[in-house]
């Protein structure tokens, strides 16, 4: 688990990152991330597994 101070940052870092690869998501440096991302962001959304 994160702390408050860490949680913080990496909500930050994400939206930051997020947002910049939203923006340009047709540009190739994104290519390799991209689903990724979507697997990752969509396990981030559901929760810590049980």
């Amino acid at each position: 688990n994160f702390g408050p101070e860490q949680s913080a940052a990496f909500a930050v870092g994400l939206k930051l990152f997020s947002e910049v690869m939203i923006e340009n998501r047709k540009h190739p440096v994104f290519a390799p991330l991209r689903e990724a991302f979507k697997e990752f962001m969509v396990g981030l959304k559901k929760g810590p597994a049980a």
